[in-house]
Order: C-alpha cells, then sequence, then structure tokens
C-alpha cells in the first residue's frame, strides 16, 4: 500500500473512534464531523471541512454523508449507510458504530502485524551491507593485520641459518 492510502485508512479509524465517543456523549452526526475535523490529520481535516461546510450551509446530514465515500474511499460505505439510515429514520447507531469500532482497531491491528513481520525483512539491507562491512572492518581487519605482522617478524627457521666458523 502506498503511504498515502495508509494514511486514509488510519484516518478514517481514528474518525469512526471519534464519531463512536460524540455519539455516545450525545452529540450529533452534524457535530460528531465537525469535532472529526479538528482532530483528524490536516490533509485528511481539508477534505472533510467541504462536508462540514455544507453541513453549516444547512444540507441534510443524508445528503451530505456520501462526500465521506468520494474521501474515505469504499471501506467508509456501512460507515455511510448507517449514519444516513440514522439521520433519516431515528434509529440508534451506537452498537452498529462500535462494530465498525472494533473491526477498524481490529484491522489496525493487523495492518501493524503485517508490517512488524516485514520489519526483519527490512533490516536485512541494513545488516549485511552497512553494519557487517564495519563490522569486518573495525574488529576483525586488525586481528588478521596482527597477525600476518607477527608470521614477517619472526626469525628464519635454524636450518636456513648460516654459521660461521673462525679458522
Amino acid at each position: 500500500m502506498r503511504r498515502q492510502d495508509v494514511a486514509l485508512n488510519q484516518a478514517f479509524q481514528d474518525l469512526v473512534d471519534i464519531i463512536l465517543v460524540t455519539i455516545r456523549s450525545g452529540l450529533e452526526i452534524s457535530e460528531a464531523l465537525a469535532i472529526s475535523e479538528r482532530l483528524l490529520p490536516s490533509d485528511v481535516a481539508v477534505r472533510l471541512h467541504a462536508v462540514t461546510h455544507r453541513l453549516d450551509m444547512g444540507e441534510s446530514v443524508g445528503d451530505v454523508l456520501p462526500q465521506l465515500t468520494i474521501i474515505f474511499g469504499p471501506q467508509s460505505i456501512p460507515l455511510v449507510d448507517i449514519l444516513r439510515t440514522s439521520s433519516f429514520d431515528g434509529l440508534p447507531v451506537i452498537s452498529v458504530v462500535e462494530r465498525l469500532s472494533d473491526e477498524a482497531r481490529l484491522q489496525r491491528v493487523r495492518q501493524l502485524d503485517t508490517e512488524i513481520r516485514r520489519l526483519p525483512v527490512r533490516l536485512t539491507f541494513p545488516l549485511v551491507f552497512c553494519t557487517l562491512p564495519s563490522f569486518i572492518l573495525l574488529s576483525i581487519t586488525p586481528l588478521v593485520g596482527r597477525a600476518i605482522s607477527s608470521l614477517q617478524d619472526t626469525p628464519p627457521p635454524p636450518s636456513t641459518l648460516i654459521i660461521k666458523k673462525d679458522n
């Protein structure tokens, strides 16, 4: 996944949590979206501002909510459907939004688990090409250098010594 997609996915999961908390506290959906706009990252907040602005201009929640599917993609369709149904029929949505929040949290855990499993593979390159050569250069090379120099400084074997006799 691209970084933008991952950031947008995380922002959507945060949006679901924020909506859940605000609805539990007794706020309306329009107020929940306004609070979400302030708490989400700036790139998503700019997009969400178009939705809250339309709500401020007097459009109904049911007409504005499909804009969320344009912002967050197909993952937001269940949330939009639930919130639209709630705004039209007045049905309580807390239990359904709780379930969506739990699913979003589980998806976040799965993504984190996937990233954790990729970490050793990503660390292989720096380990092999950066850390290992420096380890060899700093620890093994001096030992080999001393061993070679000590071999060169040794006297020749006794059989090759020339003995001079004085007559």
